[in-house]
């Protein structure tokens, strides 16, 4: 039979056009998927790295590879620090590393501590971590998720900056509850925050007695416990603290005792909600210089108190001073609650308040 006077070609030559077509595919795809198969295997492989501190240079230094099972840590790689002491004293040669678990004791003195997180949590910790950035130090966080600080962990800026910048989520000291709480300190450091800090349990603390605070200029800052009174208080006892949005939940309501606190120093906010949950909550000023800018309201309220310690309390104390520009006022709302201060006055049956130096 003569098959190409009909131009169909015979099943001798389709032979030999179309199986060799199909051996180099073949040929290609299987190089192809080992190329691909390599190449994720080494980004896990990578996204996997984790070094974890052994001591076994019996230094406390941190870029003393002898230090760590896989050597210093660098980009890409996962910081494991257990129940040891560790100095950074001098610039690590990486750019960054990955993440950071730190349940010893780790103290921060020279530039170039950079955690790149790729999107996961950059620094977790536990029940007797400590975190210290000391003059000199520097510390800055990127890309990270929400971090979470626990039950008895404690951050401590001695003069040093902590910076956490571009994260996704909020910044939370403290777990929520009847708990012996998280610590925070700023004693003379700069402390920045981009995203939304929240401070909770009953007994955390934070105390600031120098240096500057930046709270996130977006979104909501504050104290966010909803289960227990917050038995102490976020503290501003001098330098410069930039707060942002800030709302007050629950707290005890003593002049002085727990809530947001000023006796000394400086502080800036965009607005201040004082009492957004069904409980006390309290401002003390007792000294210092405070502004606000936007919204200002003291008593807004869901629950049916009214009277008695479960009343939200802002108080002005001598060597205090006020100034809040926004043309609104300050308006307790909701439940009436107790404004103690020199040079009170209510101009309206709604009642909008202002403070003037007495």
């Amino acid at each position: 039979m003569k098959y190409a006077a009909a131009g169909i070609a015979s099943p001798t030559r389709e032979n030999r056009i179309r199986i060799p077509t199909m051996k180099t595919l073949v040929k290609h795809s299987g190089a192809l998927a080992c190329a691909i198969l390599t190449t994720l295997g080494l980004a896990t492989a990578q996204a996997q790295t984790t070094a974890n501190w052994t001591g076994a240079a019996s230094t406390t230094d941190w870029n003393t590879a002898g230090n760590w099972d896989v050597g210093v840590p660098a980009e890409g790689t996962n910081a494991v620090i257990g129940g040891a002491t560790v100095d950074y004293t001098t610039p690590m040669a990486a750019t960054s590393f990955a993440t950071l678990n730190n349940s010893g004791i780790l103290n921060i003195g020279a530039t170039g501590f950079n955690i790149d997180a790729g999107g996961a949590a950059a620094y977790t910790t536990a029940s007797g971590g400590v975190l210290r950035v000391n003059t000199g130090g520097v510390m800055t966080v990127t890309n990270s998720a929400g971090i979470s600080i626990p039950t008895g962990a404690i951050i401590d800026i001695e003069g040093g900056v902590l910076t956490f910048t571009n994260t996704t989520s909020a910044f939370v000291l403290g777990l929520n509850g009847n708990n012996s709480g998280a610590f925070m300190t700023n004693n003379g450091g700069t402390v920045t925050f981009s995203q939304p800090f929240n401070f909770r349990g009953a007994n955390s603390q934070f105390t600031m007695t120098g240096g500057t605070l930046n709270l996130s200029t977006t979104g909501t800052n504050g104290i966010t416990e909803t289960s227990n009174d917050q038995a102490k208080n976020f503290l501003v006892n001098g330098g410069t603290a930039n707060l942002g949005n800030f709302a007050i939940s629950r707290t005890a309501n003593g002049v002085g005792v727990a809530g947001l606190v000023i006796s000394n120093g400086v502080v800036n906010l965009s607005s201040l909600n004082l009492g957004t949950g069904a409980s006390a909550a309290a401002v003390t000023v007792a000294g210092g210089v405070v502004t606000n800018t936007g919204a200002f309201i003291i008593g807004n309220r869901n629950n049916a108190a009214t009277s008695g310690q479960r009343r939200v309390f802002f108080y002005v104390r001598s060597g205090g001073t006020v100034y809040s520009t926004d043309p609104s006022g300050i308006k307790p709302t909701a439940v009436p609650p107790v404004v103690q201060a020199f040079g009170v006055r209510s101009s309206t049956s709604t009642p909008v308040w202002s403070l003037r130096k007495c």
